[in-house]
């Protein structure tokens, strides 16, 4: 089983992964998928609480 120590986000503008933080723990079997056409995707954004908490 492999363990990963980061999270990678992508970026659809230069299709390419890249490490975003390190985690405090090491975690395995993560998974993520994607949902298009969700009218209000952004307010689960992990990037939209950070500029909303800058505001």
């Amino acid at each position: 089983c492999t363990t990963i120590t980061y999270v990678e986000c992508y970026d659809a503008d230069t299709n390419e992964w890249y490490d975003a933080a390190p985690m405090n723990l090491n975690r395995s079997a993560a998974s993520a998928c994607v949902i298009s056409g969700l009218p209000n995707a952004k307010e689960y954004s992990y990037l939209s609480k950070i500029k909303t908490h800058r505001d």
